[in-house]
């Protein structure tokens, strides 16, 4: 499967001036167009010399955009977008039913960057969200989590009851990304309620970087010393261990015992107090990797 690239300095060697005559201008941005559909390294290195150039490339990525080659209209798509040209937000916008799947996520993902300038592409974002394929549902949430488009808050909370592990993952970043701290109870239930372990550790990782010792998330942390899942309760163990400044005697790295269990609930009944409800911080971001792009690397905001 193709993934749309980010902008890297490493190829844009080689690359005319931007006061270069039109007639050589022209002909440079025929010959990348012409080298984006011949393979995926081509495309990136093509792409990245066309966003470099900017708005005179505009044009003939448009065209581009329309071609038979799903590889030309991916690359074509994402230069677009990471231009920044709000003709782009159109295109963009009539690609999310492309026939390829990898052009309708690069389509849908980089719309992103118009969801604050053209309410038919934030429109579209929000209603991809409980989008039953699981494709369009996670990039239209990772691009509006990314976006911090807090108008979608809501539909993706409500990505929570998707069926679709991977969905749930972007999910969690982008509420994570939209609302940090203030979704505490969100993250909470989902710990408690999520099916898969995986997700639960995700959850109690999100409380994690909520970074405070707030009643609730160190509440959260006791209880998952219980959870079923000898990895989850592995990760409430370590987290505990740092929120409480190592007050309670659990080994990192270690599987927490039944009596460990037991114990860290005492401790938390007489010292619950101590960490009374906090406020609402500003929102954090994502540790790298949980949410890449399409490309499987972060973009940038």
């Amino acid at each position: 499967m193709l993934f749309v690239a980010l902008s890297a300095a490493a190829v844009l060697q080689g690359l005319p001036a931007q006061g270069a005559p039109a007639d050589d201008a022209a002909d440079r941005i025929s010959a990348l167009i012409e080298q984006m559909g011949r393979s995926p390294m081509d495309g990136m290195r093509a792409h990245d010399k066309l966003v470099r150039i900017g708005k005179p490339a505009v044009p003939a990525l448009i065209k581009a955009a329309g071609d038979r080659t799903a590889l030309r209209r991916m690359w074509a798509i994402s230069a677009l977008c990471t231009i920044g040209d709000t003709r782009a937000a159109r295109v963009a916008l009539d690609h999310f039913a492309d026939p390829d799947a990898t052009t309708r996520h690069v389509a849908i993902y980089h719309s992103r960057r118009f969801v604050r300038r053209d309410e038919g592409v934030a429109s579209a974002l929000v209603a991809l969200v409980g989008s039953k394929d699981p494709g369009r549902a996670q990039w239209a949430i990772e691009g509006l989590g990314r976006a911090r488009y807090e108008p979608a808050l809501k539909a993706i909370r409500g990505a929570a009851a998707n069926p679709n592990g991977k969905v749930r993952w972007r999910m969690m970043d982008a509420v994570e990304r939209i609302d940090g701290a203030g979704s505490i109870p969100f993250f909470v239930e989902r710990l408690r309620k999520d099916s898969e372990p995986a997700l639960r550790r995700k959850a109690l990782a999100c409380l994690g970087r909520a970074g405070v010792k707030d009643q609730r998330v160190l509440g959260a942390f006791v209880g998952a010393l219980r959870d079923r899942s000898a990895e989850v309760r592995m990760a409430a163990g370590r987290g505990l261990q740092m929120l409480t400044d190592n007050a309670l005697d659990l080994i990192p790295g270690e599987d927490v015992s039944r009596d460990e269990a037991t114990a860290a609930v005492k401790w938390w009944l007489a010292n619950r107090d101590r960490y009374p409800p906090v406020g609402k911080p500003k929102p954090t971001t994502p540790a790298p990797g949980n949410g890449a792009g399409p490309d499987g690397k972060r973009a940038p905001e």
